[in-house]
């Protein structure tokens, strides 16, 4: 604001600047994808507005007016021809003056003197009017805002997964939304980011504390089970439990005619040569004899060296129950090994939801390069090479660290702290990816762990450091197979607002 008062020279006032809070919507995720929203903030050219304003002031001035003295007549000056107004330009003009100050100091009788006139100047209070002009000068700060749209259905897939549904079923979700006019294109998105179940399969060389449910008695069984026949020990106890709830269920014996903890029909299991009809044995088939099973061509096996395999003995009926998912294909096709051992498209999903919820629930800890622990701070998430670290990259900001693979297979990734999984799921950009929540000295923080081959934990899960949370791998969008590791505090936000260089906290 710059004011301009008639006679002054203008005062030009500091700039003002007034605080007009508006709160941004940096993200937005909902079922099929989310927004971005990044803002350039900008300002508005100067406006002026100018308003005249009059006021009254008063002010000095000097006046002239005369003043009566009465003076001896020798000091006048009768030729003047002014006589008796007498200035400054006068003849007797000091010698007055001298008369007018000691009549002050002294008292004077006048009588016969005369009377004359001085002129004198006196400062008085004279009022004016005066023109103000105020001149404002206003701009103001607006952001341009710009959106990214991503496409992403890994929340969707994780709901529907959870209701074990399958391929089929998605397939029919798509057909009807599209029908009612909506725009969907969930299998595409599905068929390029992991098929029907966004986790890969985990092997691992450690300790597994199972969770879920799962009775911990049986995982040495699955485990020598999975050695042997490359069948993983969450497919085994998913099938376990929805055929026999781990063995509790008596009898185990099903209407069907399947018998045993895994439920076997005795023809699968001492080979169709000896089927009767409907997959029973006659009573004279001894169906646990080792010989009558090669000869019958049987999936049956002695898990437990007793010279026999018998279907209610529990190490037999897992090992078994391998051998059978092993020779129709669980390697390549684990849906349809699966399906062989129950021709039921429901039976599947069941099967791979609880195989999914037992293998993410379970704890993995130990084994070959383990990591060194370091309560109350951050570990190195992963052994390896840092490949590009935090900051500008490639004309962009890069928000976290790399970590390579450098030739080397099955490299764990592990929990950088103490904390609880808030997010894991398949993106399409960050591939297999895992966010923890931690408090670490009272402060909030919270990690991501993306591209990985495969999940070990899932969301709500409770990890401590150094818990295995899966392989290194290539998923999502990347040019290669590496971690990328990030640290947020106090939280992750889509639009990397709380990034920190993890090198500041964890010497890589």
């Amino acid at each position: 604001m710059t004011v301009c008062e008639e006679g002054k020279e203008c005062n030009v006032g500091k700039v003002q600047h007034t605080k007009n809070m508006v709160t941004k919507l940096n993200s937005v995720e909902y079922w099929n994808g989310s927004t971005i929203f990044t803002y350039k903030p900008k300002v508005t050219a100067w406006k002026s507005n100018t308003v005249i304003t009059h006021k009254t002031i008063k002010e000095n001035k000097k006046v002239d007016y005369w003043k009566a003295l009465e003076v001896p007549m020798y000091l006048v000056d009768r030729s003047d021809p002014y006589f008796p107004f007498y200035n400054s330009n006068s003849k007797t003009w000091k010698s007055l003056l001298a008369e007018e100050t000691r009549q002050k100091k002294n008292k004077i009788n006048t009588s016969g003197y005369v009377k004359v006139y001085l002129l004198k100047t006196k400062t008085v209070k004279v009022e004016r009017i005066v023109e103000v002009k105020t001149t404002t000068k206003t701009r103001q700060q607006y952001f341009e805002s710009s959106k990214q749209v991503k496409q992403d259905y890994a929340n969707f897939d994780a709901i529907l997964n959870s209701m074990g549904l399958g391929l089929d079923d998605k397939m029919l979700i798509e057909a009807n939304y599209s029908f009612l006019e909506g725009d969907i294109n969930y299998i595409d998105w599905l068929k390029g980011n992991g098929g029907v179940y966004g986790f890969d399969d985990i092997s691992y060389d450690g300790d597994i504390i199972p969770g879920a449910g799962v009775p911990p008695q049986y995982m040495p069984i699955y485990l020598a089970a999975e050695k042997k026949y490359g069948v993983h020990w969450y497919t085994l106890a998913a099938i376990h439990s929805k055929e026999t709830a781990f063995s509790t269920i008596k009898p185990m014996l099903s209407y069907a005619g399947a018998v045993g903890h895994m439920q076997f029909l005795p023809a699968t299991w001492a080979g169709w040569k000896y089927n009767i009809g409907g997959g029973r044995v006659s009573n004279t088939t001894n169906y646990t004899d080792l010989n009558v099973i090669k000869a019958g061509g049987g999936y049956g096996v002695d898990g437990n060296n007793d010279g026999k395999a018998d279907p209610f003995t529990l190490e037999d009926a897992i090992f078994t129950a391998a051998n059978y998912l092993s020779k129709n294909g669980y390697s390549t096709d684990k849906r349809k090994s699966i399906y062989q051992y129950n021709h039921a498209d429901w039976y599947v999903n069941d099967v791979l939801a609880r195989s999914e919820k037992f293998k993410t629930s379970a704890s993995y800890s130990g084994g070959s390069d383990s990591p060194e622990l370091n309560p109350g701070s951050f570990i190195r998430p992963t052994t390896g090479k840092v490949t590009s670290g935090f900051g500008a990259r490639w004309g962009a900001t890069h928000y976290g660290i790399d970590i390579g693979l450098g030739g080397r297979s099955n490299v764990k990734i592990y929990a950088a702290a103490d904390g609880v999984v808030h997010r894991s799921y398949l993106s399409s950009s960050y591939g297999n990816v895992v966010y923890i929540q931690h408090t670490i000295g009272g402060k909030k923080y919270e990690t991501v762990y993306a591209h990985m081959q495969n999940r070990a934990v899932s969301a709500g899960t409770k990890v401590k450091q150094g818990q295995f949370l899966g392989y290194m791998g290539s998923t999502g969008n990347v040019t290669g197979p590496h971690l990328h590791f990030e640290i947020h505090s106090p939280a992750w936000t889509a639009n990397k607002a709380n990034a920190k260089n993890p090198a500041l906290y964890i010497k890589f």
